[in-house]
């Protein structure tokens, strides 16, 4: 008797254990998207822009995904230069089209990946940006 509620004790103490690493590890991984949807801002949005729209971190399935729109006074293909050189060389440029490029990059055995839709409008260009991540 005293051996089965020791087994049962270790075995609750197992489970406990992991929940804690499990939540520790979601809390991390959930920072970890924070950061890098902060960084990418600041990445894709010129001094100009002003924002019109932020989607919060949306999880779906295995990924996780973010969105946010801005306007700008350069024009797309100004625009599209820039923020290429201010992606590259830590990520890829894996398509590339007259108002929209993909950029992506492996790290640690998960996938990013950054859409960038350009679109002129009357006044300004109105940009789309798609940031998603594929874990491992």
């Amino acid at each position: 008797m005293q051996r089965a509620l020791y087994i049962s004790g270790l075995v609750g103490l197992f489970l406990i254990i992991t929940l804690c690493v499990s939540c520790s590890n979601n809390q991390s991984s959930s920072s970890y998207v924070s950061e890098r949807v902060e960084d990418l801002k600041k990445q894709t949005a010129p001094s100009d822009a002003s924002v019109t729209e932020i989607a919060g971190i949306a999880s779906k399935g295995q990924s996780v995904s973010a969105q946010w729109e801005f306007d700008t006074s350069k024009t797309r293909r100004d625009y599209l230069e820039w923020v290429t050189h201010r992606l590259q060389p830590g990520y890829a440029l894996e398509s590339s089209g007259e108002s929209s490029l993909v950029f992506g990059k492996t790290l640690g055995g998960d996938y990013e990946s950054v859409k960038i839709e350009a679109a002129p409008t009357k006044d300004s260009l109105h940009v789309k940006v798609t940031y998603v991540i594929f874990p491992d």
